[in-house]
This record gives structure tokens, C-alpha cells and sequence, in this order.
């Protein structure tokens, strides 16, 4: 008797139904987040801000399993990241046309129009932006970036009781926004720096009200990487010529109590 053949069961052909679910679920989540940011509310500025501070956890643990440490060295997609997720505050806040984006060689710098923060010619951030300024903040410190923060302004001249110069007035704002940073988030103060320029690095020609409303400024600059660790080699150099200068120096001075005359032309007179 012939034995009966086994059947070969039918290939699963609906593999892909895996993928497009995820795929609509990704569209699904974009949608709601973009919804969400239509209309600010506490509840969801805090969805929001809590939804992109789980990205970029995520982020960090997947790439510790590879051996990468973002934390202690973020690269430039969790910088991107923070970024683009202070833009999405500020769409909340409807501030977004007074943030702007851009890179340099020191890394990203998130730039935010003087009148956000602060009243004219003051340097006390003003309470209404106090919990939009902290979003930031806690981005920026979820980064573990080290933090640059610069007051910039315009060409017209500050002189009150409290401000003498644009100099001043600068330097104020950036190290209030520092001491910000450190006071509402706990941002670790051997990270963060403040810079003052005053009106020395405009972003345009001073030439009309639009322009200098654009110079009057406080950029918060998130450091790459790669920036740090050759700020660092350049301080290891430097700091290995000074050891080399300071010995040279102690060299000569014990020479010159061995031959009090070495290295002098003039004959002395006995």
C-alpha cells in the first residue's frame, strides 16, 4: 500500500500586514502629537514634552547596547532630537516664528528673539515664559550636552541705573538664563557656560527695526561631541606646555644661582 503523501502547508503570505500596522500606528501617534500642539493646555504640554522625553531615553538605551554612551557623548540625532522637540514646545506656546534653528562648528544653536524672555533693556526673565523656558531647559539637560548660553543685542545704546552698556546687559541676560537652568532643573553647573557679546556679533545689518529685533538674541548652543573632545585635547596641550614652560623657567633660575654671571656680556668690576 503507497504511503500518503504529506501536504505542504501554504506559505504565509500575510507577513506583510505586520508591517503596515506599525506603520499606521506611527501615522496615528504623528497625528495625535500634531493635533495635540494645536491647542496649548497644561495636560498636554505635559503629553508632549513627556512623549519626546521617552524618545530620546529610548534612543540612549538602544545605543548603550551597542556600546555607545550617549549620555556621557551625545551625538548630533539626540541633539536633533532635543531640538526639534524645543520647536515643538515653542509651537505650543505659539512662539515658534521667534525660535530659530541653525549649526556651526561648535554644534546646534537654538537662537530665541530678546522679547520672549525679557521686558526692554531688563534682565529678569518674565514669568509668563517661566514654564516654557524650563521645557527647554530639561530638553537641554536630557541631552547631557554641554550647554552654552549667549546674550546678544542690538547697536542701540543701553545707559540706565542698572545697565551701563549693552555689555552688561548681556552678559545679565545669559546668566540669568544659566542660573535658570540650574535652579528649575537641576542642570549640572559644570555644564553650562555663559557668554556675553553685546552688539558685536549681529545676525544682520543694524539697519532698520526688523533687523535689530532679530540681533537682540539669547542663543543656547548644545555642544557636539566631537567639538568637546577637541576642546579638550587643546586643553591637555596647553596644559602640557605650560609644565614643559615652567620647567625650562625653574632650569634657568637654578643655573643662574650656580653662575650668577652666565649670560652676561658685561665684564664685572671687582
Amino acid at each position: 500500500m503507497a504511503r500518503r503523501k504529506r501536504e505542504t502547508p501554504p506559505e504565509n503570505t500575510e507577513r506583510w500586514l505586520t508591517t503596515y500596522a506599525d506603520l499606521i500606528s506611527l501615522l496615528m501617534i504623528f497625528f495625535v502629537v500634531m493635533f495635540a500642539s494645536s491647542e496649548v493646555s497644561k495636560d498636554k504640554l505635559l503629553a508632549i514634552s513627556e512623549s519626546l522625553r521617552r524618545a530620546l531615553n529610548k534612543e540612549s538605551v538602544q545605543a548603550s547596547a551597542v556600546g555607545i554612551s550617549i549620555l556621557s557623548s551625545p551625538t548630533r540625532s539626540v541633539i536633533t532630537a532635543a531640538s526639534e522637540a524645543i520647536e515643538e514646545a515653542a509651537r505650543a506656546f505659539g512662539i515658534d516664528k521667534s525660535v530659530s534653528f541653525s549649526t556651526d562648528e561648535r554644534g546646534t544653536i537654538i537662537s530665541i528673539v530678546d522679547s520672549i524672555f525679557f521686558d526692554p533693556g531688563e534682565s529678569a526673565i518674565k514669568p509668563r515664559v517661566v514654564r516654557l523656558l524650563k521645557e527647554v531647559a530639561q530638553f537641554c539637560k536630557d541631552t547631557d550636552a554641554q550647554v552654552i548660553v549667549e546674550g546678544h543685542t542690538d547697536d542701540e545704546k543701553v545707559n540706565t541705573a542698572k545697565m551701563a552698556s549693552n555689555w552688561e546687559l548681556s552678559a545679565l541676560r545669559a546668566t540669568e538664563v544659566v542660573r535658570f537652568f540650574i535652579r528649575e532643573v537641576g542642570f549640572n553647573s559644570t555644564k553650562i557656560s555663559a557668554a556675553a557679546y553685546g552688539d558685536t556679533r549681529p545676525l544682520v545689518p543694524n539697519i532698520n527695526s526688523e533687523n535689530r529685533a532679530r540681533n537682540r538674541r539669547i542663543n543656547i548652543i548644545l555642544v557636539n561631541a566631537e567639538t568637546r573632545s577637541k576642546k579638550n585635547e587643546t586643553k591637555a596641550l596647553t596644559q602640557l606646555e605650560l609644565i614643559e614652560r615652567t620647567r625650562q623657567v625653574k632650569e634657568e633660575e637654578v643655573e643662574k644661582m650656580l653662575n650668577p654671571y652666565a649670560g652676561d656680556a658685561t665684564p664685572q668690576k671687582k
